[in-house]
């Protein structure tokens, strides 16, 4: 229970620094549309945005697979290697 709860602990961690750099993104777009600015840094805060969002599913997919190896007993230890 200690590694499942660890492991939430971590990723809620990752996930408000993933919240805090979406929520940069979106609200730069929204000052960067109030003004006239060029097509590139637009495309870019968009860019940003979508990686933000994969980062955020790619670390509550690794959480969840991470709880099932747990659960499985399939651990994978530095000892092994």
């Amino acid at each position: 229970m200690k590694k499942v709860l660890t492991t939430i602990i971590i990723t809620l961690i990752f996930l408000c620094l993933g919240g805090v750099f979406i929520y940069s993104s979106i609200e730069e777009f929204i000052i960067m549309n109030e003004f006239p600015s060029d097509l590139i840094s637009k495309v870019a805060m968009i860019f940003m945005l979508i990686f933000g969002i994969i980062l955020v599913l790619a670390l509550v997919y690794n959480m969840i697979e991470r709880i099932k190896e747990i659960k499985r007993g399939d651990e994978d230890d530095i000892s092994k290697y």
